[in-house]
């Protein structure tokens, strides 16, 4: 396609969501150049923007996802009787569109299942988080680049849970009337 390129190598390049790098086009047109953000000292690693890219994309496209991600994302599979469809849970919370339809439609059923995959997802996470620090111990996760892939799992979850937290903490500020609830003194 128009505008795509195969950049050999360019995927070495490591990303965080505390960037000190960031490519543009070269002055003819056809490179690409990294430039940095602020001042590198002399062997520091160049650290590209994670670009809008949640977790689990970065994890499963470069293997690694980077605490504290603005672009988290948890992507839930409805169950039939919600609606059936997948939806996209940020950081920002629940999807306005969804929020918007479930209060016109009045639409408890949509309602109760989007809350049932949300808290099921966060049992989930839960779990997970308690299991890891055991399932990838400092025998089984020896030397840095195994332990930086479980910093990677950690964040990777830690930041589903933060999502799944917010949307939930949404959820519950919304009454049965669909009035939002007044907060609590």
């Amino acid at each position: 396609p128009p505008g795509a390129a195969v950049l050999p190598c360019f995927d070495l390049l490591m990303r965080s969501a505390s960037a000190n790098a960031t490519t543009r086009a070269g002055p003819s047109g056809g490179d690409l150049e990294v430039v940095t953000l602020r001042p590198v000292k002399a062997g520091e690693q160049l650290l590209l923007g994670a670009h809008g890219q949640s977790n689990e994309e970065l994890l499963l496209r470069y293997g690694f996802a980077v605490p504290d991600n603005p672009a988290e994302s948890v992507v839930l599979s409805l169950p039939p009787e919600a609606g059936g469809a997948d939806v996209r849970l940020t950081a920002a919370g629940i999807p306005e569109d969804l929020v918007e339809k479930i209060e016109i439609e009045q639409n408890t059923a949509q309602f109760v299942g989007l809350l049932k995959v949300v808290l099921q997802r966060r049992r989930s996470v839960k779990e997970d988080l308690k299991r890891l620090p055991q399932a990838l111990n400092f025998t089984v996760c020896k030397g840095p680049r195994p332990r930086a892939q479980k910093r990677s799992i950690e964040a990777f979850l830690e930041g589903q849970l933060q999502v799944l937290e917010t949307c939930l903490a949404e959820m519950q500020a919304v009454d049965p009337a669909g009035e939002e609830a007044a907060p609590e003194e």
